[in-house]
């Protein structure tokens, strides 16, 4: 094997070079990606006003590349029998594109993510349900929907009424930091 390696031209011995330690790295990577224990190498570089310009440049991404610029440019020198520069053109082009894919793809599962943090604001106007009845002059528990999961929060009466389990209610405003203070609707 390693006689085969020898016989074949320096170009094509670098491309097999590249393919293989991109393609290892790449699978280790990805693989303790899945299993949870992937760890990000971050470095600060003063780039003065540029904004994200290199946000696609990642240890991922470069082995992404060197593992598609071996396995492109050998396909196109030992396959497709083409020249030098048009091998290293071709992968270049594809390194490039996966460098990208990779990119796209992690800017997208990114996007995915929430916050998760709730915003007693945003339950202002919703309509809910007294839970534990609220006194004139106390505190009750209502079940509201508030960012797309129902939740009981502890509540005051608007107008100093009485609300008993099971009034339905709309959320006015919010005291006291998580209170919700709400009327009979």
């Amino acid at each position: 094997m390693w006689n085969s390696f020898l016989e074949i031209s320096s170009l094509d011995q670098a491309f097999v070079v590249c393919a293989l330690v991109g393609g290892f790295i790449f699978t280790i990577k990805t693989v303790l990606m899945f299993l949870g224990a992937d760890a990000d190498v971050d470095f600060d570089v003063d780039t003065g006003d540029v904004d994200g310009g290199f946000m696609w440049l990642s240890i991922h991404g470069l082995t992404a590349f060197f593992m598609m610029f071996g396995l492109a440019g050998l396909t196109a020198s030992v396959q497709f029998k083409w020249n030098a520069p048009l091998s290293l053109l071709l992968a270049f082009g594809v390194g490039l594109i996966s460098i990208l894919s990779l990119s796209f793809i992690k800017k997208k599962l990114l996007g995915l993510e929430s916050d998760g943090t709730l915003k007693s604001e945003s339950a202002i106007g919703a309509t809910g349900v007294v839970y534990l009845t609220i006194p004139e002059e106390g505190q009750g528990k209502v079940t509201v929907t508030v960012q797309g999961a129902k939740r009981e929060m502890n509540s005051i009466s608007e107008n100093k009424v009485k609300l008993a389990t099971g009034t339905i209610i709309e959320v006015v405003s919010v005291v006291h930091g998580d209170v919700l203070s709400v009327k009979q609707k």
